[in-house]
């Protein structure tokens, strides 16, 4: 009798729950919020003994305009693109900064760290949903309190990180709606004029959002790209020949600056760390501005987190407190010498003094930078006492030179300093993930049964747990982790060791209740092990897709191979020349004249039909290879070959060939699922799939005659009202049947799994990309093809196990053939909004992830609709606890591995590029 308690089910999955938030905690711990703002008796007025002229530390310019281009990667600053631009830098009107932002390059964390000088965490990636106001000292902290005028259009994520700031504002409501190419951007634009008339704000921001959403719906080679481009240069030809009357009116120059938040990879996304999404342009139009030579070179870059004490510098304000980025000595050159260096010994005196509070002065006093910052306070020094030109003139160079130097070293040494590991909190997650793991293995590969158990009393077994939690809790934190969150004294931290405590007691009485058996032929999990394996490599990461394909290809190729074994051994007893010369000639005549009576004629019917059915076997399995030999060609995904043009590249530009393609990956889809439910449901999918072309037809994406353009919603209301019925023709009977006679009948049961694939299937179809919804049918007619190989080659207990396993592997093949990857950019956000006019989270949310993981539920769904028996509600039972503990072990198993080998690699180099964004996907 094998152990199915849902108790032992509950105890795991609590088990891997609690685990999973204790390692995130640990790994993933971020730095609180702080509302400590830098004063004024900040600024040193002193260098060693010299006094300084703090007065002179002063606004150097009237008016700061912050014009973010949303996805503005650095490439994109071309004569093709931008005239205007490119004139105004050959002329050296303005100059061109290359910038590197941190990961993760999303929008909230990035204008974050561009307004406070600090790094963000990795957790800002989940939080950029919520928007959370900014409490750290920043940018706008210092202006407002110090009474300047703040504007604001465009992006309302501004709006929600610094509210109650703006003096004037119009914000775009629905920012994540990324079919708005035009308006929200036009909204903006139509205000400047009105805004340069007024002319009472002392900093104007506007954040532009159109270049984005076209990179998340079209890609980043779309010809969009292109016009948008053009339209972002006439904004700034605008902006700047009303900045040079501003210039002309006043008594200090303004400061037009354009940047971006962050770039825009190949494929049009963001969210990950290559080159495109890293780097962005700052142009910076003033007089006091330089383009230096060395900033020509593609090694030399500066750090987005440079803005704020620049803008500080300039505007005459404390650099904010938890700045530590650098001066942008390229926007400074509007200042004298003597203002110059002054800046900069500020700058990096308040790093230097962050950098001995975190690290003492000891290991300081004997690092490059710190010396580089001696010898800078020395060449300052000089400069200041010196008289002569010349020598004033060499002492400035030199002084800038070595701070310039320590600044920018001290900057990354306190970037990288920044994170935090809480191990205890992390070895506490890692030990119970990996002893679930150990848990679900030893009850899949073996048979489990329940011993008889003495009942234990819920109060004593929670007095106990509570006593042994609290002594680990003064142990385990005197002896390993006294700087843990967890040791704190609050009580709270106390009630989570009683906690684990108890889910130790439970896990405990789980082992000592259960007695393990052998089970046949383990030997399939290997390929789990095997995978695992390839996880302590950051490439094996990022190319995941080739394990997957080698994995998913293997498997049926071997699939293949033995049904043909289990053929021969059918028909080794036919004379094979006399069978094919029977086949020839009696495939023309009658059955009855074959089968005619006689002993010979039933001979030739049976030798007939193993023939006919292994060359229809022989048939689908030569169809299925050369299917997932073209989709495997789809889409270029990973890292490597992102960049390399793929099928569903040439198909964007062959659309008829795509509309060809789409309309017969249509029609195999109402032929896969013909036999999960009745004609009804049959003509209703029919008529979902002429729904679904015709509004991929008038949003332009594929041909359909004379069919225009359009914005009607009429076509996707009748589909998901189609989707409605499906659901109804099969469940009402399943509920009229439960509510009037008390049953439930394992065929309704049957049925409504049924209706589940078929509802999920057209979802999916309509969902993705033209070009990739052959990838649905194809996903549905190989797995069912497997399916009647398991159950013809193996014993019903290990039929079951090889089909979990198999739904699992291309569950995950087909994640990685849609052109998903581990990388966060690679989420695709458009389906999100098909349907929809503007922003809703959890509709945005449910179709994004149904999009997303699509081959992955797909294959789930198939195999509950297979396994489940249409006669034996209580063998079901039995069934689909064996389906959940060989999908938990195979899920669960690599995600003990992969967050063990996280804990290892905590200090590597790509743990927050590679490592960290698989977990979250």
């Amino acid at each position: 009798m094998e152990l199915k308690s849902p108790g032992v089910v509950f105890v795991i999955l609590i088990t891997i729950i609690v685990g999973t938030i204790f390692f995130a905690h640990g790994f993933f711990s971020f730095l609180p919020n702080t509302s400590e703002r830098a004063k004024r008796s900040s600024i040193p007025n002193h260098l060693g003994e010299i006094r300084l002229n703090t007065s002179s530390y002063s606004r150097r310019v009237s008016n700061v305009i912050l014009m973010i281009i949303d996805a503005f990667k650095y490439d994109f600053v071309s004569v093709e693109n931008m005239r205007y631009v490119s004139e105004q830098l050959k002329n050296e009107n303005a100059c061109l900064l290359r910038m590197k932002v941190d990961i993760p390059t999303v929008t909230m964390p990035r204008i974050k760290s561009m307004m406070t000088g600090t790094v963000s965490n990795f957790m800002d990636i989940v939080l950029n949903l919520g928007n959370t106001e900014v409490l750290t000292d920043s940018v706008l902290h210092q202006m407002y309190d110090r009474g300047d005028h703040l504007v604001f259009y465009g992006d309302n994520t501004w709006t929600k990180l610094f509210p109650d700031m703006f003096y004037r504002k119009q914000e775009n409501y629905d920012s994540f709606y990324v079919h708005d190419f035009h308006s929200g951007d036009k909204n903006i634009t139509k205000w400047l004029s009105s805004e340069f008339k007024h002319h009472n704000w002392d900093m104007l921001i506007l954040h532009y959002l159109g270049l984005d959403h076209i990179g998340h719906v079209e890609g980043s080679f779309s010809t969009k790209i292109y016009d948008k481009l053009s339209e972002m240069d006439r904004v700034i030809q605008q902006i700047h020949t009303s900045a040079s009357v501003i210039e002309r009116n006043e008594k200090l120059p303004p400061l037009f600056i354009v940047t971006s938040d962050h770039g825009m990879r190949d494929t049009g996304g963001h969210g990950g760390s290559t080159i495109g999404e890293i780097f962005i342009p700052l142009i910076a139009f003033s007089t006091g501005c330089s383009n230096k030579s060395y900033n020509d070179a593609e090694n030399i870059f500066h750090n987005q987190i440079d803005i704020a004490p620049t803008l500080a510098v300039l505007l005459g304000f404390p650099i904010p407190e938890a700045s530590i980025g650098c001066v942008l000595t390229e926007l400074i050159d509007v200042l004298d010498y003597e203002d110059q260096l002054f800046a900069l010994y500020y700058n990096t005196d308040r790093l230097v003094k962050k950098a001995i509070q975190k690290f003492g002065m000891n290991t300081i006093n004997a690092t490059y930078y710190y010396k580089q910052y001696e010898l800078a306070l020395n060449f300052h020094a000089q400069f200041l006492r010196s008289t002569k030109g010349s020598a004033k003139n060499t002492f400035y160079h030199k002084a800038m030179a070595r701070y310039r130097d320590s600044c920018q070293n001290l900057s990354g040494v306190l970037s990288s300093s920044f994170t935090h590991f809480d191990m205890f909190s992390i070895l506490i997650g890692v030990v119970h993930i990996v002893y679930a793991s150990i848990l679900l293995v030893a009850m899949t590969v073996f048979f489990v049964s329940e011993r008889h158990a003495k009942p234990i009393k819920l109060l004593s077994n929670i007095l106990i747990a509570g006593f042994i939690g609290i002594l680990i809790r003064l142990s385990a934190c005197e002896i390993f982790a006294s700087d843990s969150e967890l040791c704190s004294s609050r009580w709270h931290y106390y009630a989570v060791f009683v906690v684990l405590a108890l889910i130790a007691f439970a896990n405990i009485r789980v082992f000592a209740t259960t007695r393990f058996q052998r089970r046949d032929k383990p030997y399939i999990y290997l390929v789990t092990v095997f995978h695992a394996c390839t996880l302590f490599s950051s490439s094996f990461i990022e190319e995941e897709h080739q394990t997957w394909y080698y994995i998913a290809s293997t498997s049926l190729l071997v699939l293949f191979l033995m049904e043909m074994k289990y053929f021969k051994l059918e028909t080794m007893n036919i004379r094979w020349s006399e069978a094919i010369d029977n086949f020839l000639r009696h495939k023309k005549r009658s059955s009855s004249f074959v089968s005619g009576g006689s002993r010979r004629g039933e001979s030739i019917t049976a030798n007939l039909r193993k023939i006919d059915i292994m060359l229809s076997y022989m048939f689908s399995w030569t169809i299925i290879f050369a299917l997932f030999a073209f989709v495997r060609r789809l889409n270029q995904t990973g890292d490597k070959w992102l960049s390399v043009r793929d099928i569903g590249d040439w198909m964007v530009e062959h659309k008829l060939t795509l509309s060809f393609l789409f309309f017969m990956s249509l029609v195999f889809l109402v032929y896969v699922l013909k036999d999960f439910n009745g004609l009804l449901t049959n003509i209703l999918n029919f008529t979902a799939i002429l729904l679904i072309y015709h509004y991929r037809t008038i949003t332009g994406s594929v041909l359909l005659f004379d069919f225009k353009e359009s914005t009607s919603k009429t076509s996707l209301i009748i589909f998901w009202l189609n989707i409605v019925e499906i659901y109804a023709i099969n469940y009402l009977p399943a509920l009229h049947r439960y509510l009037f006679h008390k049953e439930v009948s394992p065929q309704s049961v049957k049925n409504c799994l049924g209706a589940h694939v078929t509802a999920f299937s057209l979802i999916s179809a309509l969902l993705h990309k033209p070009h990739n919804a052959i990838l649905v049918p194809v996903c549905v007619w190989t797995l069912e093809r497997c399916f009647k190989s398991c159950d013809k080659l193996f014993r019903e207990n290990n039929a079951v196990m090889y089909k979990v396993i198999l739904s699992y592997w291309l569950g995950r093949a087909f994640f990685f053939l849609q052109g998903n990857s581990n990388n966060l950019a690679s989420i695709d956000l458009t389906p999100g909004y098909i349907g929809l006019d503007s922003y809703n989270p959890i509709i945005v949310g449910l179709l994004v992830t149904i999009n997303t993981y699509s081959g992955p539920i797909l294959c789930y769904i198939l195999l509950l609709h297979n396994v489940f028996n249409e006669s034996d509600m209580k063998k079901n039972s039995i069934i689909i606890g064996r389906v959940i503990y060989i999908t938990a072990t195979t899920a669960v198993f690599p995600l003990a591995i992969y967050i063990f080998v996280m804990t290892l690699m905590r200090s590597h180099i790509f743990i927050w590029t590679v490592f960290s964004p698989k977990i979250l996907i």
